[in-house]
């Protein structure tokens, strides 16, 4: 009794079948999902742009004839697509990297000026978030790179700090390390150990840069990370930042920094 199939379920999309599955035709709507998809292999500044969210899973439910839709559970329908998606993702973001980004990172690695910068900035603030967030520390280094060079004036300092948190304004920080790399990073841009009040005798602007680029970088770090932050062996970490905070409320004038 037990081996006869139950009527009811002939046909469903079950663990046992799934990878034998024939889709049906897709109709014209998942098609022009596909041809989207391909467009962006090849201009990735029109997938990303226009496109702002990603595909989900509901929206191929949507595309699939409802017979075919009714017979499949979210779980499953994961498993198809999951694979297709991923390929296409990594692919797209290997161009986006390449094309867009590479060119103004190399530009500002090599030479930072305003004007390169802002060209930087410019293409941060077109990205979708999401498409960033992979792209994340990518985008910094240059910036990073750039901000340890001794030689540069105030003024590119600024552009390069305000570039930094741009792209984290747009993206989270994920990681306890990411986190202090970047929140050290930051307050050593106005650090002077042989000042008697430990900040640098820099621009006012500098300043405001760095603090603004220090609580964006808080701002933006994800709740889980935070808990792990204040733990007793960080605050060696987070001390230098407070400690300047402090400094600059008590000497600086400027009501913005203040």
């Amino acid at each position: 009794m037990d081996d006869q199939p139950n009527e009811d379920n002939k046909g469903v999309i079950n663990e046992e079948n799934v990878d034998e599955i024939a889709l049906p035709a897709p109709p014209v709507q998942f098609k022009y999902l596909v041809d989207i998809y391909d467009q962006g292999e090849q201009d990735p500044a029109l997938f990303v742009l226009n496109m702002r969210s990603k595909v989900t899973l509901d929206l191929f439910q949507c595309c699939l004839c409802r017979e075919t839709r009714n017979k499949f559970t979210s779980d499953l329908l994961q498993r198809v697509f999951d694979p297709w998606l991923s390929n296409k993702m990594e692919q797209l973001l290997s161009s986006v990297r390449n094309r867009l980004l590479k060119p103004v990172c190399d530009d500002v690695a090599h030479q930072p000026s305003i004007k390169n910068i802002q060209n930087l900035k410019d293409l941060v603030q077109r990205l979708p978030s999401s498409t960033l967030q992979h792209l994340q520390e990518y985008t910094l280094f240059p910036m990073q790179l750039q901000l340890n060079n001794a030689k540069l004036g105030s003024e590119i300092k600024v552009e390069l700090i305000n570039g930094i948190r741009h792209v984290v304004e747009k993206t989270e920080i994920l990681h306890l390390e990411q986190l202090f790399k970047l929140y050290v990073f930051v307050f050593l841009q106005i650090f002077d150990p042989t000042q008697s009040s430990m900040v640098a005798s820099v621009s006012e602007e500098l300043k405001l840069s760095v603090v603004q680029c220090a609580t964006q970088v808080l701002r933006s770090t994800t709740a889980n990370v935070l808990d792990q932050m204040y733990q007793k062996e960080n605050v060696p970490k987070l001390g230098q930042g407070i400690y300047i905070c402090m400094q600059l409320l008590q000497t600086e004038r400027l009501r913005a920094l203040r």
